[in-house]
């Protein structure tokens, strides 16, 4: 399963969280939703930015930056995110429903 997997990027400290159904995973790509520390997210929307506590440290879905990446840019996942899935939903259905 890739769904909520959280995926470390080349930036120390920086992630991305895929929120993509495991049914499309025949495509080459994923969604991605940056998680970044709560700094780099000033301005954040408590409905729109969920923050998530990883280690001691507050990290936020930047979900306003969601794109598809390939798949094969991305290293392996460190941890999945499946247990805040209806925080994350929530955030999307904000994004898009406005709601």
């Amino acid at each position: 399963m890739s769904k909520y997997n959280l995926h470390p990027t080349q930036v120390e400290g920086e992630y991305l969280l895929d929120v993509q159904t495991d049914l499309l995973d025949v495509q080459s790509t994923r969604m991605m939703v940056p998680v970044l520390p709560q700094a780099a997210v000033p301005n954040a929307v408590r409905s729109l930015h969920p923050a998530f506590d990883m280690d001691g440290k507050m990290f936020v879905m930047a979900t306003h930056l969601m794109g598809a990446v390939p798949k094969a840019a991305l290293r392996p996942p460190i941890r999945n995110f499946a247990e805040h899935g209806d925080q994350i939903t929530r955030a999307l259905d904000f994004l898009f429903q406005g709601y």
